[in-house]
């Protein structure tokens, strides 16, 4: 438990003083290294998310897609855990189409930001204490997936569904030797408060055969390129084409889930896929 937990207690199992473990980790700010200038104050749109009633959307079955009504713990198990897929074309010319509203209607369901501009170097620290060689492994691949040479692109703060907030990280490990620091010859001399780690990271916590690969195409710009053509697919909301919608269209985000869910006889009745890793993501047809 490198983040702590907090032992939970059933209302009718209440026997007080839950067992808590504190984290090992702290995390810092995040501090600009050279001056930025801001980018004009801008509505995003609106921030959407899949429609519970759509389980297709977040339990996989055999079978694919499956109705609602049909739902079954016992059967249908979680596809996993929610992740925001890089959008090439942002990485790219940072089309702000695809994220700026130009809705004068249900500001309510809006919210405001002030864009970083690209390619712009931040600096934090994570503290890390009593971590075994394995659990700083299991870190430094969540910091560091990628292969060498190959594109890893996290997603960080506001609007991430809609192209904004990619970012890649870079590690640095150094380590604090507490009984050195403090030991005779430390406080005669001048001794460095950290030194640099040249370690290989032990990845035997790391499940490189089947959770790895899936994590390092999920966040692999290359994968959202269309094989055929060489473009990249567009990363957004699904979208009803049948009613006239488009790509990063804003407004009634439920059309695709009622089409999809709807039980006329050539409704497509689409599921989520697999990410299987070394071949391209499988997108929704809108």
């Amino acid at each position: 438990a490198l983040f702590g937990v907090t032992e939970d207690q059933p209302d009718n199992e209440r026997r007080g003083g839950a067992r808590n473990l504190a984290s090992r980790l702290r995390f810092t700010d995040a501090i600009a290294q050279d001056a930025i200038q801001l980018e004009n104050e801008v509505t995003l749109k609106i921030l959407n998310s899949p429609k519970p009633p759509s389980p297709a959307m977040y339990f996989g079955a055999k079978a694919g897609y499956f109705k609602k009504t049909r739902l079954n713990l016992g059967m249908h198990a979680p596809n996993g855990r929610k992740i925001y897929l890089p959008h090439p074309q942002s990485l790219q010319d940072q089309p702000e189409a695809n994220w700026v509203s130009e809705a004068d209607q249900r500001l309510h369901m809006h919210l405001r930001c002030t864009p970083i501009p690209a390619k712009k170097e931040f600096i934090f620290e994570i503290h890390f204490e009593n971590l075994a060689p394995e659990e700083l492994g299991l870190l430094l691949t969540a910091l560091e997936p990628a292969r060498e040479g190959q594109q890893y692109v996290h997603r960080l703060g506001l609007g991430k569904p809609l192209g904004l907030g990619h970012v890649q990280l870079r590690a640095k490990v150094e380590t604090l030797n507490r009984q050195q620091r403090y030991s005779v010859r430390a406080l005669r001399e001048k001794t460095p408060r950290y030194e640099s780690w040249q370690g290989t990271p032990d990845l035997s916590l790391v499940d490189t055969a089947r959770a790895l690969p899936v994590l390092r195409q999920s966040g692999d710009p290359s994968s959202l390129v269309n094989i055929k053509t060489g473009e990249s697919l567009p990363v957004c909301y699904p979208f009803d084409s049948t009613n006239g919608q488009t790509a990063h269209d804003e407004g009634e985000g439920f059309k695709w889930f009622g089409t999809n869910d709807r039980a006329a006889k050539d409704a497509t009745h689409q599921a989520l896929g697999k990410v299987v890793p070394g071949k391209p993501l499988t997108p929704l047809k809108s």
